[in-house]
């Protein structure tokens, strides 16, 4: 699976990206079919806004699952908000899916 990492003005450290690979890899567990995991990290404005900000993006054949924007006063924090997030949005593609071909079966 591709791993696509984009962040803003700032370096992420090599233990962050190590993270993101392994969120990457527990979903890809969750769901074989995942063929990449776009993360984009941005830093907050600094005028009430968390300082980060993760948006995550599932890539399955033919579709792209968005994961809502997760926002944290930490970047562990963030990308913690956003792994949970996409752990439901895979498990309601997962049914939507079965579901769909249920319907056509």
């Amino acid at each position: 699976m591709q791993l696509q990492v984009r962040s803003g003005s700032f370096e992420l450290s090599p233990e962050m990206i190590a993270r993101m690979r392994e969120t990457a890899d527990e979903l890809e567990a969750l769901y074989p079919e995942l063929l990449s995991c776009r993360f984009t990290i941005e830093a907050g404005s600094g005028r009430g806004n968390a300082p980060f900000r993760v948006k995550l993006e599932l890539h399955v054949p033919g579709v792209v699952i968005p994961v809502a924007h997760q926002q944290a006063d930490t970047l562990p924090k963030a990308l913690e908000f956003a792994f949970a997030a996409a752990i439901t949005e895979v498990e309601e593609y997962r049914r939507t899916r079965a579901r769909l071909s249920r319907e056509v079966a």
